[in-house]
């Protein structure tokens, strides 16, 4: 197939763009949160089974950048950890993918999405770990929501809060276990026929836009009130999730 052709799979989604564009800013500026915002909203314009396996090669970019503007403060030792987890966990959260209903995975999505951003919201006080030797733990759940809703984020950046992580040393690690976390689910989608030629294209369109939301990133992480735009971040978060569950009550 020539690239022409191989472009024409789908027509330009410009609403797809800009949704991946604007949630991969947000994931340039903080470091994670593109799927938790872009999930909802591509689920509800492509399908689950077409948005999860986009967010993850398109995360996976992402986290490529962004690693190597950290690289220097990763914490190596509870990285790996976090990803031995994460490739245990990965092959069961894409055989639910594969095989449970989407319409009651999508309900699942909307609560584990609605829950992270009360959480971020009202910021409870955390017990803090002590020991690097949960960390295969909160990888192997991370991984499992990686494999079925591309949402690996979310337990190593608890982790990593309860851990008290310096910014610099959050931003790498959080990278540096994304990327082979990520490589496990693209492969498992590419193998499990998710990843095809249609969510390749969608990708194309969407990578110069992946380059423009690193850029914007850096930018925003200088000149933005931090505190707020998490703030203002985890509502939409909390908005979309809360959508998804409605959305898929009613067709219940």
């Amino acid at each position: 197939m020539d690239f022409t052709a191989y472009l024409c799979i789908v027509e330009i989604p410009w609403l797809v763009m800009v949704i991946v564009f604007l949630a991969s800013t947000i994931f340039a500026t903080f470091g994670f949160g593109d799927a938790l915002l872009a999930l909802p909203f591509l689920t509800f314009l492509i399908g689950l089974k077409q948005a999860t396996p986009l967010l993850a090669i398109s995360g996976f970019t992402l986290a490529i950048g962004l690693m190597g503007t950290n690289f220097k403060h990763i914490n190596w030792k509870e990285a790996i950890r976090l990803v031995i987890g994460s490739i245990i966990g990965v092959p069961i959260g894409v055989w639910l993918l594969k095989n449970i209903d989407t319409t009651l995975m999508e309900i699942l999505v909307g609560i584990i999405i609605a829950l992270i951003a009360i959480y971020n919201l009202l910021k409870p006080d955390l017990f803090k770990i002590t020991t690097y030797r949960t960390a295969p733990l909160f990888g192997f759940v991370g991984g499992a929501l990686g494999g079925a809703f591309n949402t690996s984020g979310p337990p190593a950046v608890m982790y990593g809060a309860m851990r008290g992580w310096t910014p610099h040393v959050f931003v790498g690690t959080i990278q540096a276990y994304f990327i082979p976390t990520d490589i496990t689910v693209i492969s498992m989608h590419r193998a499990s026929g998710l990843l095809n030629d249609t969510v390749f294209t969608y990708y194309l369109w969407c990578f110069p836009f992946l380059i423009l939301a690193i850029i914007i990133g850096n930018l925003l992480k200088k000149r933005l009130p931090v505190e707020k735009f998490k703030n203002g971040v985890f509502v939409l978060i909390f908005i979309s999730g809360l959508m998804l569950i409605i959305k898929n009550i009613i067709h219940l």
